[in-house]
């Protein structure tokens, strides 16, 4: 019987242990730089781009000949006429200048960001026919245009600009609270500042893609919406919103990795976009964030653990960091199966006497356990040079979770 295989977003789930990291750092890192002192003491939130910002939006092909186009000569009308062929002439094709192509694009930053951001570069060459302008606003945006020299019009666009929420409109701001207390949250809702991306290409039916996300003061909460619709939400969560056998679940996963005794709740954080409806609990001693949790919201079902106390820093020395890597990827598969067997066993319920290590090696200290021809779910995990695990995800569809 041929076997089954999984969907393709496990193959893609598995290459990295925490390149979409769940809820560790990189969520955290909203309300992480609040905690001061055990204390919930709010520093400036960092500008966020997101991943549309450094996404292409789409690069357009073209082809054709260069600058020059020539006529066709044709041939004597007669078979075998000895007449000369008149001789191709050029025609030069006129191109845009660097005022009327900076125009272009600086009008389309008027439409949709509102300003103009400073002119830094042009750069030619790398497609056919077109030159990319660059733009600069410092920490408060940048823009992208690719413009064909000879018409001066743009193809493709990127832009990103931080505004206020003045700036940003009344009508954005009132769609932003409406659609946050209708998703659960229930703290103040204070604009702090607004994200506007745009992704513009010509070619497309539906050439431009706003993206606006409002953020909340102290990094309380932040709501997305792509062409004026709903499309991701975040906020912080109060612990007496939270269930308590929650909670005592987070405690219990956090054991499995390590003494949990000595730690406490910290905060919690909602991630909902779609199908994903997630909460992440965050647990320390006082003064630090030290282990997170991930459970279905719905379901309270565990997705994933991880402590970052056992978690061994990265050297800042290149070579003694090549080292630690080589060092990782060089242990020994039986007993990584076996010290993660009781744990998974714990934590999910899964038995891993049938799924398959593999080592991932573009990420070393990292390994999916497989068993592709089931549908019980592959798990990753995190492992340190002492071969103790300090994290543990179960690879469900991404767009439940990532």
């Amino acid at each position: 019987m041929e076997e089954e295989r999984k969907p393709q977003w496990y193959e893609l789930a598995r290459k990295g242990p925490q390149e979409q990291p769940h809820f560790t750092e990189a969520h955290a890192d909203q309300v992480m730089r609040r905690l001061k002192d055990g204390s919930a003491v709010a520093e400036p939130p960092r500008p966020r781009r997101r991943a549309w910002i450094g996404a292409a939006a789409g690069i357009l092909l073209l082809a054709g000949a260069g600058a020059v186009y020539w006529n066709q000569g044709g041939w004597a009308a007669e078979q075998g006429s000895t007449a000369a062929t008149p001789a191709p002439t050029a025609r030069v094709v006129k191109e845009a200048t660097i005022d009327e192509m900076k125009a272009s694009a600086e009008q389309m930053m008027e439409q949709y960001i509102g300003r103009t951001l400073n002119f830094q570069s042009i750069e030619r060459g790398g497609y056919q026919r077109q030159v990319r302008l660059i733009y600069d606003g410092g920490s408060n945006g940048f823009a992208s245009f690719w413009v064909v020299t000879e018409t001066g019009e743009v193809t493709t666009a990127m832009m990103d600009i931080s505004l206020t929420p003045e700036e940003a409109g009344a009508q954005l701001l009132a769609m932003g609270a409406e659609k946050l207390r209708e998703l659960g949250y229930k703290g103040e809702y204070k604009p702090e500042s607004v994200r506007r991306g745009v992704n513009y290409t010509a070619a497309n039916d539906e050439p431009v893609q706003v993206i606006e996300s409002v953020e909340l003061s102290n990094g309380a909460a932040n709501i997305e919406f792509v062409n004026g619709v709903y499309s991701h939400a975040d906020f912080m969560v109060e612990e007496g919103d939270i269930r308590p056998e929650t909670i005592q679940a987070g405690v219990e996963a956090i054991s499995r990795l390590s003494n949990a005794q000595n730690m406490r709740f910290h905060f919690a954080f909602r991630n909902l976009s779609g199908k994903k409806n997630w909460i992440g609990l965050t647990y320390g001693n006082d003064q630090n964030m030290l282990a997170a949790v991930t459970f279905n919201y719905a379901t309270n079902e565990l997705i994933s653990v991880w402590d970052s106390a056992l978690q061994a820093p990265e050297p800042a020395d290149p070579a003694k960091l090549a080292e630690q890597k080589e060092a990782l990827l060089a242990m020994d598969k039986a007993p990584l199966q076996s010290a993660a067997a009781a744990v998974a066993n714990g934590l999910f319920g899964i038995s891993l006497e049938n799924y398959i290590l593999v080592k991932n090696e573009s990420a070393p200290g990292t390994v999916t356990f497989e068993r592709s021809n089931e549908d019980a779910p592959d798990i990753q995990a995190s492992y340190n040079l002492d071969g103790t695990f300090y994290s543990f995800t179960k690879l469900v569809d991404p767009d439940v979770i990532y």
